[in-house]
This record gives structure tokens, C-alpha cells and sequence, in this order.
């Protein structure tokens, strides 16, 4: 009879052996595994390689074309660059320089402060009061400020203070207005301080390119929604009023710009009417191109589209590409008024809907 010890060895002995078969097996296979390793690695080193070479090739190709591909696409239009906080400066930069390429010009920067974005209840309080204090700046003929939270009407201020849709009784676009003047540096001389600015606003222009900051917010982790964080709230609100004020506006920004709690996504999200077209690329010429051909697009009333390399878009680029325009909207030769000389021209009050 068979007792319970030498079952004890037996399996003592069986594990024994798979030990020491294991070690003697690593031992012998570990020198040809590691060479298989390394071989492997360089393998993929070298594709990466070539990747890199060929995304350089590329960008240079479209670098070296930029300013074929965009071509008087914008003669005769002015455009607004608005920055969000986090905004990158390297993406502004590539933005202005396309928009130039394009026969627009750039009226200015305006860069928006976190204090604008502010949603908590005294900042909304403190943002209340600073627009009833702008009340006498603004037309007294004018329409009333939308019904809305303090930041949608303080967007419609703002964004009629630097855009015009420049049709039959609106300011022309490219003129100063004294009115503006004021607006917008009681933004900018506010306490605490809303918008800071370089260039020339407020004189008006009829586009607008709001770069998002490079990064998506930090979202609550008590409700991750991407419609969730107090700033894109209000960023989500402002993009909306200068889409309204104007004759279109583009929301730019690198693929990192994109995910939840961003700007980007948030727009994508609820594109409803009213709603800004957006854009992302990971490249920043190829990022400048494709608003320069958005803002065409908005500009002939094709308004909301989404662009770039993610799943959330329409499509990589606009789809066919804009032509310029025979008769360009905004000649930089035809003869214009200045809205302060002429009663019929509405004043920033007026500009936006809430």
C-alpha cells in the first residue's frame, strides 16, 4: 500500500524538477533572448526613425507651399486673434503669420485673464457690476444686454466692441470706433483685470481665431463631463458671443488641445446653432493653413464645422479646399466711414445676442 509520504515526495519531486528545468532553461535561453531584445529594438528605433523623417518631409513640403495653398483667401478681411489662458504662443505666431499670407490683417491680440472665466459666485458678482459700471460708455439708443449670466453678457460687450458683421448699417470693419476705445479698455483697466491686449483693437474687425490653451483644464473628478469645468463653461460662452458678433469665428488649437474638460471638445460636443467652427492639428503650419480655410469658409456662411485629426472632426481639412473669392468681401481700397460719424452704425451694445 501506497502511504501519504510518498505522495509527499513524489510531489516535492515533480516541483524539484520544474525548478530546476526552469533555471537551467532561462539560463541557457537568456543570452539568445536578450539578443532577440535588442534586435527588435533597433528594429523599431529605425522605423521611428524613418517616421520622424518622413512627418519632417512633410511638414517642410507644407511649410514650403503655405503660401500658395492660402493664397488671397483672405484679401481685404480683418481678423481678431483672441487667447485663451494656456494658449500657446508658438501656435499664434504660425496663425498670424498664415492669416497674413492670406492678404488679411490682423487688428490685434486680445488676451483673455482667468478673472474672465471666473464662474464662482463672487467672481460672477464682481464681473455683474463691472458691466453695469460700463453703462455709460455704451450707446444710450441702443439694445439692452441680453438676458444671460454675467459672463454671456460681458462676451456681448466685448465681442461687439471688436467685431462687426460690416453689412448694410453696421461700423465698417478696420475702423476705430471711440466707443470701442472705451469698451475695451475698461476691460483691460478693470480690477481685477479681464483682457489684456497688443495691436490695434478695438478697431473693428469682422473675423475672429480664438486659440484654446494647449492643454485641456483639469476637470472634477466628481462629475468628469467635458462640459464639467468652470473655465470651459465660460470659454464655451465667450466663443459663442464672438461667433455671433461677427462674420465667423474659428476656435484653434493643437490635438493636445482636444479631450475631456477642453474647449474643443466641449463646442464639438453641442454644436448647436450659434456655435464657432474648430480645428486641430499636430502640426502648427498645417494648424494655420486649415483655419485660414475655415475662417474663408465661415466667412461665405459655412459656420460650425469641425476639422483636425481626431474622431470628433468632419474632416482632416475643409473639403474642397475654399478658392479665392473674385470679389474679395472687404476690399482694403473701398472707401469707408468711421461708425462714430455716422448715427446709423449700432454700437457695441448692439452687436451681440444673448
Amino acid at each position: 500500500m501506497i502511504d501519504f509520504r510518498y505522495h509527499l515526495v513524489s510531489i516535492v519531486a515533480v516541483f524539484l524538477a520544474l525548478g530546476l528545468g526552469l533555471l537551467v532553461g532561462s539560463t541557457a535561453l537568456e543570452p539568445w533572448l536578450a539578443q532577440q531584445l535588442k534586435a527588435q529594438s533597433r528594429n523599431e528605433e529605425a522605423q521611428i526613425h524613418q517616421q520622424h523623417n518622413q512627418i519632417n518631409g512633410y511638414q517642410s513640403l507644407i511649410g514650403a507651399n503655405e503660401q500658395a495653398i492660402v493664397k488671397d483667401l483672405l484679401t481685404g478681411e480683418h481678423v481678431v486673434l483672441v487667447e485663451a489662458p494656456g494658449a500657446d504662443s508658438t501656435e499664434i505666431t504660425q496663425i498670424m503669420s498664415g492669416i497674413s499670407m492670406a492678404g488679411g490683417s490682423v487688428t490685434g491680440q486680445v488676451t483673455l485673464q482667468p478673472s474672465l472665466l471666473d464662474t464662482s459666485r463672487s467672481g460672477q458678482s464682481q464681473l455683474h457690476q463691472f458691466i453695469q459700471g460700463l453703462a455709460p460708455h455704451l450707446d444710450p439708443v441702443g439694445q439692452p444686454l441680453s438676458p444671460g449670466s454675467p459672463t454671456a453678457q460681458a462676451g456681448q460687450v466685448l465681442a461687439g466692441a471688436l467685431l462687426t458683421k460690416d453689412g448694410l448699417g453696421q461700423p465698417a470693419a478696420g475702423q476705430p470706433d471711440s466707443t470701442s476705445a472705451s469698451v475695451v479698455n475698461g476691460f483691460v483697466n478693470s480690477s481685477p483685470q479681464y483682457v489684456s491686449l497688443s495691436g490695434n483693437p478695438p478697431v473693428y474687425a469682422n473675423l475672429a481665431v480664438l486659440v484654446a490653451p494647449a492643454s485641456p483644464p483639469t476637470t472634477p473628478s466628481a462629475n468628469p463631463s467635458p462640459s464639467a469645468n468652470p473655465s470651459t463653461v465660460a470659454l464655451v460662452t465667450l466663443a459663442r458671443q464672438f461667433e455671433r458678433a461677427g462674420q465667423g469665428t474659428v476656435v484653434a488649437g493643437p490635438t493636445s488641445a482636444s479631450g475631456p474638460g477642453s474647449l474643443i471638445d466641449s463646442l464639438r460636443a453641442g454644436n448647436a446653432n450659434g456655435s464657432p467652427s474648430t480645428v486641430e492639428n499636430y502640426d502648427n503650419v498645417a494648424l494655420a493653413i486649415t483655419v485660414v480655410q475655415v475662417l474663408c469658409k465661415e466667412l461665405r456662411g459655412d459656420h460650425g464645422g469641425a476639422y483636425g485629426l481626431l474622431p470628433t472632426t468632419n474632416n482632416p481639412v475643409p473639403s474642397p479646399a475654399p478658392t479665392p473669392s473674385p470679389t474679395p468681401t472687404n476690399s482694403p481700397t473701398q472707401p469707408v466711414s468711421s461708425p462714430s460719424d455716422n448715427p446709423s452704425h449700432p454700437h457695441p451694445s448692439k452687436t451681440g445676442q444673448g
